[in-house]
């Protein structure tokens, strides 16, 4: 009898347990490849096999009738991630713009995958409100699962702390460092792994060498990436779960833990040094702080905000850099233009569209000969490199000098120049992507057509999945955020942790401007699963009369 009430109170809570989980393992279990496909930066990682195990254990449950549906997000997710497959195959069969159909299956696949979860946490929160009884039970059920994301926000923070401050843990560091050398066995093993471990190591995505799982060791220059893929997915986490965590303070007897997450994790998006974020962090906990009317914690968090932007210069630096006054050299025999610049690894360079000032002059002045032929010289030095030769400098000033003679063919202009990020967007990836588009308004060039970042989520949306997918994702979006608004008015007593939900999300839709938010793994699958809670709460009646 016990072990049959023990499997009943197991079976009855399964789902909970799965997203439980979920919350815990993907924002702190590093990017580590499990299988690596080649050729490509994607791997199957054990999450993913987490993922499949929960998709399993969800299809038995609904077998057995234990689960209900949201009838109107479960029509649109279909048809979205039809428009996807059906945008695959044209591509492949008919159009053949996707050439490697295995990394487009898996493009389309993960589509699936990150939003899957969305489902279980929407199933798992109403068989929760068929159970637990009260006044307040839809509330109570809620901030089980935001507890468990805010103590994971916490540990996602001191790790980024750590990784920018990794010096202040040497001393430890030194005796697991000790113990991996002169002990024996487990001892060994266990020594190596807490003197790696205190470097705050970084596993990144943000190219092909640092895919393959390398454990890295972050520069002091180095944006924090803390557990995820890099720190422009860190700083997208941040930004959904900020508002959340300021709402959540005014709903938990642990205001001081509260408080401290909220400081730390605003201190981590600063360290990152993603200015998309940053500006959707302003916009959105303005809004959210505006909304509710808490001018006290807006000004504390203008206060707390800018004595951090203080602290450290590096977001400071970055927004600085994002348009550069600097003087350009134009071979007006070829047309080559040349920017004058000294590249830093705390600095951004200049990118190549610029809007010039005032006209062109003659390379005359001594210093723009100077700078002129530095960068020449440079240029000369990785051309060499290029070819497989490799030139002293004195070899490339006198290769210079022979070849610009006196630099009679160049003129100078004073330009204003975006800023490398900027460039990338505006001049490769946006371009491409809109090309896309106009190659098949309708269905897109299909999944993974775009490599792998377009950096804009709606770029991406409609060159890819073309009209159809696009507006059918946006459908989802705006049903969630109707549903939202619905909650707000019929929730009045819950409207601060609805409003740190909508803040969170209205954040997300302005970082996906510039960064692939809805495709960055960790992000999606937190932003699916707790929308899932949060549409399983607030969509429901609080007598549980009415289910979706």
């Amino acid at each position: 009898m016990k072990w049959h009430k023990l499997l009943s109170t197991f079976d009855r809570h399964i789902l909970t347990l799965c997203t439980l989980v979920l919350l815990v393992i993907i924002p702190l279990y590093p990017k580590i490849p499990f299988i690596r496909i080649h050729d490509t930066y994607i791997a199957i990682r054990l999450e993913d096999f987490y993922v499949a195990l929960m998709g399993v254990v969800f299809v038995i449950q609904f077998l057995r009738r234990k689960i209900q549906w949201h009838r109107q997000f479960t029509l649109l997710f279909f048809l979205f991630w039809s428009s996807v497959f059906i945008s695959l195959f044209f591509n492949i069969f008919v159009s053949q713009v996707i050439t490697f159909r295995n990394i487009g299956f898996l493009h389309a696949l993960r589509r699936v995958e990150y939003m899957f979860p969305f489902f279980v946490a929407f199933a798992a929160v109403q068989i929760e409100l068929l159970h637990v009884r009260g006044a307040d039970s839809h509330k109570r059920i809620l901030m089980k699962f935001l507890n468990v994301s805010i103590w994971v926000t916490l540990l996602v923070s001191l790790y980024a702390l750590g990784q920018k401050s990794s010096i202040l843990f040497q001393p430890v560091r030194d005796v697991f460092e000790w113990m991996s050398v002169n002990s024996y066995g487990f001892m060994k093993d266990v020594g190596y792994f807490f003197f790696r471990f205190f470097d705050f190591p970084a596993v990144q995505t943000m190219n092909a060498e640092f895919a393959k799982g390398h454990l890295l060791k972050l520069t002091p220059e180095s944006r924090v990436s803390a557990t995820f893929a890099g720190h422009y997915d860190l700083a997208a986490y941040l930004v959904f779960l900020i508002p959340i965590v300021a709402a959540s303070i005014s709903y938990t007897t642990h205001k001081i833990r509260g408080i401290f997450v909220y400081i730390l994790a605003i201190t981590t998006l600063i360290l990152t040094a993603s200015r998309i974020s940053f500006g959707a962090f302003v916009f959105s906990i303005t809004l959210y702080f505006v909304f509710t009317r808490k001018w006290r914690g807006l000004v504390l968090t203008a206060l707390l905000t800018f004595v951090l932007l203080l602290m450290s210069r590096d977001m400071t630096n970055r927004f600085m850099d994002m348009f550069q006054k600097t003087r350009v050299f134009e071979n007006v025999q070829t047309g080559a233009e040349i920017i004058n610049q000294e590249i830093e690894v705390t600095t951004l360079p200049a990118g190549s569209h610029f809007v010039v000032q005032g006209g062109s002059a003659p390379v005359v002045s001594e210093k723009d000969k100077k700078d002129l032929q530095k960068q020449l010289v440079k240029k000369e030095i990785e051309e060499a490199k290029k070819s497989g030769r490799v030139i002293t400098e004195e070899d490339a000033i006198r290769l210079v000098n022979e070849k610009y003679k006196e630099f009679q063919s160049f003129v100078a202009k004073d330009v204003v120049a975006g800023d490398t990020s900027l460039a990338t967007r505006t001049q490769v990836e946006w371009p491409r992507a809109w090309r896309a588009f106009l190659a098949n308004p309708i269905l897109g060039t299909g999944p993974s057509s775009l490599t792998e970042s377009t950096d804009g989520d709606y770029f991406r949306w409609f060159g890819e999945m073309g009209a159809l997918g696009a507006l059918l994702f946006m459908g989802i979006l705006a049903l969630i955020g109707k549903t939202m608004v619905s909650a707000i008015k019929n929730h009045t007593q819950d409207v601060l942790i609805i409003a740190g939900f909508c803040a969170g999300f209205i954040a997300l839709l302005v970082n996906a401007i510039l960064i692939d938010v809805f495709e960055a793994s960790k992000v999606a699958f937190i932003f699916w699963t707790i929308t899932g809670l949060y549409i399983g709460i607030f969509s429901t009646s609080h007598t549980h009369s009415k289910h979706a």
